[in-house]
């Protein structure tokens, strides 16, 4: 991250990878260590499994750290505040500031979404190098989540890739998050190409019920959703290894009108217990909000000359000159077919429309 936006604390590195590694080779209650560790205890300590050690005997410390854990004492600090907001989202901090002890948690329907994404390997040779690329698509995901209404919670370096986690609804309640989070994805992976370091870039969508609060100790505490929800949306993301938005029924049912989609039944998701019914969103369907009708399907005819005219004005307004026009008329001639038409064209000028609405109840 960097002190402008927010910070986010990760362990990158060879030690990570090794980790996970030893991870999956243990069974239930046991730890397993790997050869550079081993090597730094007794060898009487550990004893080989599968090209790591399992750690038979714990090493115990006689060295006690005392530390002052004191919450008011945290709270009274100013500076130490200002620090710790660097490495909590906003609205987080808020919340948790606001509060005696802390904020309790809840049930609430979110949408989870997981970006996952390779290309950076994080070898010695050239870790510092990865890790700023990883800096400046986590500050570009990072401060354009926030024009969406997420909440980029974590970031995550494994054996699944790049992840980042971010949270739709939750803190705060969102309107239309599930619209939100699938335009989100559809915005990072149109951006892909601004990072020639990403080789793949996929995304997991669900929604649903979790519980949403805070975890741990009263000296420190970290925000968590807990849920099936959660679950789901790892394993869509993970489900195909393209380029690929892969979302819940439950995500499907409020975008349906909102893009189009390809339809995968049948799907076995990794780690879930039955088949089920996903979705492949494609692209987004434009529709231009305060139009009540639609005239996609009607032809366009008489307006030929007028259309040229916008056409014309677009062209000198990409210059960077400002142009201004008035569509005048008696009701029924063709204002708004005439202004559909014309949207209709702006794709190809790479322009987003901003339509407002205005009513003449009086004249004077």
């Amino acid at each position: 991250g960097d002190e402008t936006h927010l910070y986010d604390s990760t362990i990158i590195g060879q030690a990570v990878a090794l980790a996970v590694q030893a991870e999956k080779s243990a069974l239930g209650g046991e730890i397993v260590i790997c050869p550079d560790f081993r090597k730094l205890l007794p060898v009487e300590n550990s004893s080989p499994k599968g090209g790591y050690y399992l750690l038979n005997k714990v090493p115990m410390s006689h060295n006690a750290y005392n530390f002052d854990f004191s919450i008011q004492k945290s709270r009274q600090n100013e500076a130490l505040l200002e620090k710790c907001s660097k490495f909590i989202p906003k609205e987080l901090f808020e919340k948790i500031t606001s509060h005696q002890v802390g904020f309790l948690g809840d049930f609430r329907e979110v949408t989870c979404l997981f970006v996952g994404f390779d290309g950076l390997n994080y070898d010695a040779g050239n870790i510092r190098q990865d890790v700023i690329r990883l800096n400046s698509f986590y500050q570009f995901a990072e401060e354009k989540c926030k024009d969406y209404g997420g909440v980029l919670l974590q970031t995550d370096i494994t054996d699944k890739g790049n992840v980042f986690f971010i949270l739709f609804g939750a803190p705060t309640a969102l309107e239309n998050k599930e619209i939100l989070a699938c335009r989100f994805a559809s915005m990072l992976f149109s951006c892909k190409n601004n990072f020639p370091f990403i080789e793949t870039i996929r995304a997991g969508i669900a929604t649903g019920s979790v519980y949403c609060g805070d975890l741990g100790a009263p000296f420190r505490k970290d925000y968590t959703v807990v849920g099936e929800t959660i679950n789901l949306a790892a394993r869509l993301l993970v489900y195909s290894g393209e380029d690929s938005i892969n979302i819940d029924e439950a995500t499907h049912h409020k975008i349906k009108k909102i893009f189009t989609v390809t339809k995968i039944e049948n799907a076995d998701l990794k780690g879930l217990n039955q088949s089920r019914t996903i979705y492949k969103i494609n692209t987004e369907i434009k529709r231009f909000r305060g139009f009540l009708i639609d005239f996609s399907k009607d032809a366009f005819v008489g307006r030929n000359s007028e259309l040229e005219k916008l056409r014309a004005l677009l062209v000198t307004s990409c210059d960077r000159a400002g142009q201004i026009a008035f569509v005048t008329g008696d009701a029924g001639v063709g204002k708004s077919r005439l202004t559909s038409a014309f949207l209709n064209e702006l794709k190809n000028f790479n322009a987003e429309p901003l339509i407002g609405y205005c009513y003449s109840y009086e004249k004077t």
